[in-house]
């Protein structure tokens, strides 16, 4: 992929992107925003949307963002748009990447299993540099870190390099944060 930077991002991200008059979508939205606006729209820049982080954002939308048929109806259409305005690329989860989700779930306490396989998928990928998200498990995870940061200083970060040895990272760490914090 040469000197392109791979972004995975999480549901969070696109809700509070397209959903940002909520409250609590806000600060978040307004900050991608301003990513976008600044450098994430440059062609070094590759967004990555997990098919199953999509289902969460279609999900968020029609059972969780409490608005009527029409609002839902422009909300999808401002995700379809967006998605292809910012070239993201929807990817389905590999049969790899459940595999790496499973072990995660088995080691770590997720909140959602979908959180497992967009970690594992942003993981999976060789050229993923990033994984844009608010999720405490995810950021906030030791073991998550040291597997993330290619670090075997524990058992459990030691086996996972052991087991999942089909990973290639080529020598660089996915850091996992949210666009805030960028």
């Amino acid at each position: 992929m040469g000197t392109e930077q791979v972004y995975y991002l999480d549901s969070d991200h696109i809700i509070a992107y397209i959903h940002s008059g909520v409250r609590r979508n806000a600060d978040l939205g307004d900050a991608f925003r301003g990513f976008l606006n600044k450098k994430g729209t440059k062609k070094s820049i590759k967004f990555v949307l997990p098919q199953v982080a999509a289902g969460e954002v279609i999900n968020y939308i029609t059972n969780e963002a409490k608005v009527d048929k029409t609002e839902q109806e422009e909300l999808i259409k401002e995700l379809v748009c967006q998605i292809q305005k910012l070239k993201i690329d929807l990817k389905p989860a590999k049969k790899e990447d459940i595999r790496v989700a499973k072990w995660l779930l088995e080691k770590e306490e997720f909140t959602s299993t979908t959180d497992a396989v967009i970690l594992s998928q942003a993981l999976c990928d060789p050229d993923s540099k990033y994984l844009l998200t608010t999720d405490k498990v995810l950021t906030g995870s030791t073991l998550i870190g040291n597997i993330c940061g290619g670090e075997e200083i524990d058992k459990l970060s030691k086996k996972f390099k052991e087991e999942f040895d089909f990973i290639d990272r080529k020598n660089s760490k996915l850091k996992i944060k949210p666009v805030t914090d960028l």
